[in-house]
């Protein structure tokens, strides 16, 4: 009987062990999504801001 119990408990274990791996793989995509989403967002105010600063200096160059 001791040994049917070690074998679910071991049995239990494994599945928390797989259930953690589940979670980790799902949690893995979102990091990636939300490391693009900051990329890209950098990315968008780094050109706006180019784009403000080519418009003053045109700007300034026909002054």
């Amino acid at each position: 009987m001791l040994g049917i119990s070690r074998q679910l408990s071991a049995v239990r274990y494994q599945s928390s062990a797989i259930s953690r791996q589940l979670s980790a793989v799902s949690y893995q995509p979102s990091a990636i999504s939300r490391q693009l989403i900051s990329r890209q967002v950098s990315a968008v105010s780094y050109q706006s801001s180019a784009e403000v600063t080519q418009h003053y200096s045109n700007a300034y160059l026909l002054s």
